[in-house]
């Protein structure tokens, strides 16, 4: 996905509850942060989908810009 169709993808998508929990940072560096947690949600049909993220953080100054970010679906 590109920033395009990601932006396109998020106005078509139907609002749900996102839960993000489990919450684990991990220092590479002086300046760079790779932060691990876990997201459930709940879908407009009531189901339940859950995925690990992982996103890798790094500090310029006093600003923080994530630079890489996944998602792996798992189960609930």
């Amino acid at each position: 996905y590109d920033k395009k169709i990601t932006i396109e993808l998020l106005a078509i998508e139907d609002p749900s509850e996102v839960d993000a929990l489990d919450f684990k940072a991990i220092q590479l560096s002086v300046d760079v942060v790779q932060l691990r947690f876990k997201t459930r949600r709940r879908n407009s049909d009531g189901s339940i989908s859950a995925s690990f993220r992982s996103s890798i953080w790094k500090r310029t100054g006093d600003q923080w810009q994530m630079l890489f970010h996944q998602g792996t679906a798992t189960t609930p």
